[in-house]
């Protein structure tokens, strides 16, 4: 200590600055760690964004293809237009489902022979056949030709005439037969129409009546025939 001075006590010293300095670099410590956690989220954020815009683009062009990217990309940020376009897919989709459905049940009603060429003129898929457990079609008609009720027996018939009536599979149902076994059944009774349409029908053939070798001679003034004598076959001719 120098002579004549007074010494100077700790609490007298003044050390705000420093504790000031040393919170604010603290703070600036914080803010840097907090900036860079933003950047890092941000960053993470624009890039799941990014993906998920990607992702949302390459749907858009599966669910309506043909379209230029800036229809993709513009779409990809609309939501009402995303909405839009998923709804007028599912329409379209279910107008599709519909008319193959139909498609298929009106290629049902021709012979199989005919189905494929009408399919390709009509753009429609061939339906493909069902595989469908074993029926006893001929016991199914024993039975029914066996009950005592002759109506039953009469509606089968007219069912045989006439397979094309879409009536058939509720009679048909109500006969017994399980649903299962109706389409195989009309198909058999398409084909056995189709076989007979087609089918000649047989020729007869008549023997032609043997030449009547009698000539008519005149007897008690009416005319009546008698058999031809040959000159070669005549009793005596060569002794």
């Amino acid at each position: 200590m120098l002579r004549g001075s007074t010494p100077i006590q700790l609490q007298q010293l003044d050390i705000s600055p420093a504790i000031q300095a040393g919170a604010l670099e603290q703070q600036a410590a914080v803010n840097l760690a907090s900036g860079i956690n933003d950047a890092i989220k941000n960053f993470t954020e624009k890039q799941e964004e990014k993906k998920q815009k990607k992702m949302t683009i390459s749907a858009l062009e599966e669910l309506v293809p043909g379209m230029s990217k800036e229809f993709y990309t513009a779409a990809a940020g609309n939501k009402d237009l995303q909405s839009s376009l998923i709804d007028a897919e599912v329409a379209r989709q279910k107008a599709e489902d519909q008319r193959l459905t139909q498609g298929a049940y009106y290629l049902s009603q021709f012979p199989k022979e005919q189905r494929k060429d009408l399919a390709a003129e009509l753009g429609l898929p061939l339906p493909p056949e069902p595989e469908v457990p074993d029926y006893d079609y001929e016991g199914f008609e024993t039975r029914i030709s066996g009950i005592e009720d002759k109506k039953m027996g009469e509606q089968l018939n007219i069912i045989k005439q006439n397979p094309d009536n879409p009536q058939n599979a509720d009679a048909l149902i109500e006969m017994g037969m399980p649903e299962y076994a109706i389409p195989s059944y009309l198909e058999s009774l398409k084909a056995t129409r189709t076989e007979a349409l087609v089918t000649p029908t047989p020729t007869i053939e008549v023997p032609e009546e043997e030449e009547d070798n009698r000539v008519p001679i005149k007897f008690l003034g009416k005319t009546i025939a008698e058999p031809r004598i040959s000159f070669f076959s005549s009793p005596g001719f060569g002794g």
